[in-house]
């Protein structure tokens, strides 16, 4: 088999199980569950459309696994959140056209937020042994390794940005848990390394919600790099394109998917 040395790390055959179909197709190949409708185009090279998906997981998503000793078969999902339909329409055509599978939609009840679920093992195998994303609650982050190119980082931290990012005070900001003060740390110096992005130092700061004390971390570009983060960085949401910004369309937006 032309892609052993790739199988071998994808197959997680406690999760996946061993009843497993694969096709080559030229440069491509297709996975199939025993008793699953679905054949699963798994990526060989990691590209842009996957590290902004990457991006997009680990700003407005979660990973989850509920292993056997709590169901009688391993269970997994992928679930990304979003206030935008549209945007996450767009998340979930990008799922279809990189792996062939696309997830269920819907809305919260009650609430604008609009949920992409994925239920597919080959799936979620490839985001954690593959890309390396770790499941579970979103503490003490790292930037994947594979994404860690001039040329992918800004598909990454665009997918970041399109979920966790805001803009305030002519600039913007990113905001997550305080655990991930290392990971945006990280972010700066990525940045600045690969574009020339300046950011501040994150700032660790308290919330409290339902009597609950929470610690944030937040980080803000520095206003000398606001002009080149709209030329380099491939935002897609449309959240970014408001009459506050002064903007009009900003000339790298995509409405579509990359």
């Amino acid at each position: 088999m032309k892609f052993k040395n790739f199988t071998s790390k994808l197959i997680d055959h406690k999760v996946i199980g061993t009843d497993i179909y694969f096709e080559e197709n030229k440069n491509s190949l297709y996975v199939r569950m025993k008793r699953s409708p679905f054949k699963i185009k798994v990526p060989t090279k990691l590209d842009v459309s996957i590290s902004y998906l990457t991006g997009v997981i680990i700003g407005d998503g979660n990973i989850t696994l509920i292993p056997r000793e709590l169901s009688k078969y391993p269970r997994t999902k992928i679930k990304i959140y979003n206030s935008s339909e549209q945007f996450i329409n767009n998340i979930n055509y990008l799922f279809k056209e990189i792996f062939n599978y696309a997830g269920k939609l819907w809305k919260k009840k009650d609430k604008n937020c609009f949920v992409l679920e994925i239920n597919n093992k080959i799936v979620y195998s490839y985001f954690v042994n593959i890309i390396g994303l770790k499941p579970r609650k979103k503490i003490n982050l790292r930037v994947p390794n594979l994404i860690k190119t001039k040329k992918l980082f800004k598909y990454f931290f665009a997918g970041l940005m399109d979920t966790d990012g805001f803009y305030t005070n002519k600039t913007f900001g990113i905001m997550m848990n305080g655990t991930n003060e290392m990971f945006l740390e990280e972010i700066k110096h990525l940045s600045n390394k690969f574009h020339n992005l300046k950011f501040l130092n994150p700032v660790l700061s308290e919330c409290r919600l339902n009597d609950k004390t929470f610690k944030r971390v937040q980080m803000n570009l520095s206003r000398y790099s606001v002009s080149g983060f709209w030329k380099i960085i491939p935002l897609k949401n449309e959240k970014w394109v408001r009459p506050d910004l002064n903007r009009g369309s900003s000339p790298n937006l995509q409405q579509s998917p990359i």
